[in-house]
């Protein structure tokens, strides 16, 4: 938990020297956004391109901090902070406030509380005219779960800022938290009126309606709450609000469906509703009218296809949820989600050189993710391939030698080895890894099939108890009949089954061949009950491609053929060119895979708005930004009615205005994952996208 709160507050900060020189470089502009979209490896680089050039750049050097502390590399955080603080200009008040605020940080996550503590209190002292180091404060107190220790600083909040939206929306949240919900309410409304196109203060009004179970109001604040942003804060309100209140829920995403009809994100967030209450056939409607209203190249459109298979996956009925999850990966062949998808549906129903091959194609798409060595083993693991098993999941933890669920598979492993010390020795492990690592959500799960596969019965139903009390929504019935399996407690497993499997018939299949459910096989329930599912199932004859197309006539209509168009580059100051003509003005672009978005500076869009290459019908509105303060700035987006390239054209493109006039024209994911397969041809100086004609 505490790693979770490190993260979310160094995600609101801003380098405040960067805003202190009036403008971030090209190297930390990519090396921000690499972070944002979780591309470590190429922050890092990005950083140190920086400090070759700046060995003093406290910019990246606090970035370097954040990238440590999100790879639980503390002392290397720590050592990197310290190096900041000695660059940092003695009477920077605000630019060393926000230092000793990350070092706070740094120290909280190595478990140093008196050094975090007497560190934020000093960044509190340095710099009074931004509330950011008072939100850092409350957040470990909140980590420390003492509220009382909250309130000087939520008074402090409410004294000093009392025009801040965010400082509102924490003020709000305290008095949420202490059931005062007629003063939360009071911070939540003034929150929303000051930034109504801020999900956050309609997000946290939803929960302060969801306390007092005003389950009306709490629908309406979440459906607007993701018209506006679909974050993790607002997927995980919409799963409690489906779970506590499903019928006002669904109703209020209906209704905006209906009024937004051309959009693909309502009927794809009805079908991820329904599927979590396992109404899959309505799941499956909704997915569908997603794709309709996406198309093939929508990444909406796509993601429904992943989610059908798995929809189709647990009704058995594996032809369809095979054709699903090819369609899928034939839109995005590299894409690690959709590649593990099809590793888990094949092995669902036991083609298990299926399911071996997509967990290589995971590996070949990204070689140094431990997850694609995860999959493969425990894929080799269900096949009993247990030597292959075993050096699969030895790759996966020397890559990451924290997660708990492929340690435990690999302690099963090394047991059907005969190797029963080692075994014990990763099952003990399992339990002794920080918590902090894996998310608070999977501790108790693995820990309890640790302790069961210890033998220490007790201990197992306990960790058990404390996760499924916590987290029963994403409680699996499946993973607990496999831990009292593996207890010895057969009738209480058949029991939990019985009540399981008519439901997700998927895992029929797998516990016929899973090994930890042996001592279950040979009994008259289980063979009465793993007959009755088998019935119910629709098993694949063969994999062809007349299978793999009956989904797409169903959906997205026909696969078209595939072509590949070489478009050429020239490289400059270390990045890649491309010409281009936008609304049939030519330019230069330089292509980005790492950026996020079409961005443009402030210089070109002038001239396009003064010279009718824009029109002021092409001005959608405005987007807004976090600074370092807590503040929001505002930007503008526009709509590019026709970029062309290389002989290919795209329509109504969305793109972002920077207020930098030195600022390169960049094309970033939201063109490049609408052209198809990017390859980068570095000798031929190529381009070479994939794509239908």
């Amino acid at each position: 938990m505490r790693k979770a709160i490190i993260i979310l507050i160094l995600a609101i900060g801003c380098c405040l020297q960067a805003v202190a020189q009036g403008q971030m470089s090209y190297n930390m502009k990519r090396a921000n956004e690499s972070f944002e979209m979780g591309n470590y490896r190429d922050a890092i680089n990005y950083t140190e391109a920086e400090l070759g050039n700046n060995p003093q750049s406290c910019e990246a050097l606090m970035l370097q901090c954040r990238i440590f502390l999100k790879h639980d590399f503390n002392d290397a955080a720590l050592i990197t902070i310290n190096k900041a603080l000695k660059y940092a200009p003695k009477k920077a008040n605000a630019l060393r406030a926000e230092m000793f605020d990350y070092r706070s940080q740094t120290y909280a996550a190595i478990g140093d509380t008196a050094k975090a503590l007497a560190d934020i209190q000093t960044a509190i002292m340095l710099d009074t005219t931004v509330p950011d180091h008072l939100y850092t404060h409350i957040n470990m107190m909140r980590d420390l779960k003492d509220l009382a220790a909250e309130a000087p600083d939520i008074q402090l909040l409410e004294s000093r800022f009392p025009d801040n939206a965010v400082a509102n929306i924490y003020v709000g949240r305290y008095y949420t938290d202490v059931a005062n919900y007629e003063e939360a309410l009071k911070h939540l409304n003034y929150a929303v009126k000051l930034q109504p196109n801020l999900s956050s203060p309609l997000s946290y009004r939803a929960k302060c309606y969801i306390k007092q179970r005003k389950w009306n109001d709490a629908a309406r604040d979440v459906t607007a709450a993701l018209d506006l942003n679909i974050n993790s804060l607002n997927k995980q309100l919409l799963e409690e609000m489906a779970d506590s209140a499903f019928i006002p829920m669904m109703a209020n995403l209906k209704t905006k469906s209906k009024s937004d009809a051309d959009n693909a994100t309502w009927p794809y967030l009805l079908g991820s509703s329904y599927e979590d209450a396992e109404k899959f056939d309505e799941a499956i409607d909704f997915y569908k009218e997603a794709i309709k209203r996406g198309g093939e190249d929508s990444d909406v459109a796509q993601m429904a296809l992943e989610n059908m298979a798995h929809c189709y996956c647990s009704m058995g009925n594996f032809p369809q949820a095979i054709s699903s999850i090819t369609e899928a990966v034939k839109c995005d062949s590299t894409y690690g989600s959709f590649l593990a998808s099809a590793n888990i549906i094949y092995e669902s129903c036991g083609l298990y050189d299926e399911a071996v091959d997509y967990a290589n194609r995971l590996i070949e798409a990204d070689p140094e993710d431990y997850n694609g060595y995860g999959c493969l083993g425990t894929t080799l693991y269900l096949a009993e391939r247990y030597e292959e098993a075993l050096e699969a999941l030895n790759t996966a933890y020397a890559l990451y030698p924290y997660d708990k669920l492929y340690l435990n598979y690999r302690g099963c492993t090394l047991r059907h080895l005969g190797r029963e010390d080692e075994a014990r020795a990763d099952f003990e492990r399992v339990i002794t890894i920080n918590d902090e690592v894996n998310g608070e959500e999977f501790v108790c799960r693995h820990e309890a099939m640790a302790y069961a596969l210890l033998g220490r019965t007790t201990e197992a139903e306990e960790a058990y108890r404390k996760y499924t009390e916590k987290y029963a929504k994403i409680s699996t019935q499946f993973s607990q009949a496999r831990m009292l399996t593996l207890m010895g407690k057969t009738d209480e497993a058949l029991s939990m089954l019985e009540d399981n499997l008519p439901r997700n018939l998927h895992y029929a299949f797998r516990i016929q061949h899973d090994p930890d459910f042996d001592s279950l096989r040979g009994t008259e329930r289980y063979t009465s009950l793993v007959d009755s599912c088998m019935s119910a199932m629709t098993l694949p004859s063969a994999v062809d491609e007349a299978a793999d197309s009956a989904l797409v006539a169903d959906t997205i209509g026909t696969t078209e053929e595939l072509i590949t168009t070489e478009v050429p580059f020239t490289k400059e100051a270390g990045i890649y060119k491309v010409k281009c003509t936008i609304n049939g003005l030519p330019l230069d672009f330089y292509f980005d895979t790492g950026a996020a978005d079409v961005t443009i500076s402030d210089v070109e869009a002038l001239f396009m708005l003064k010279n009718g290459y824009l029109t002021k019908s092409d001005i959608r509105g405005k987007a807004y930004y976090g600074d370092a303060n807590g503040d929001l700035n505002e930007g503008t987006i526009i709509n590019l009615r026709k970029v062309e390239f290389g002989g290919l054209t795209l329509e109504n493109v969305k793109a972002s205005i920077v207020h930098n006039q030195q600022a390169p024209l960049l094309l970033g994911q939201t063109v490049l994952s609408r052209l198809g397969k990017i390859e980068i041809d570095y000798s031929q100086s190529q381009l070479k996208i994939t794509h239908t004609k």
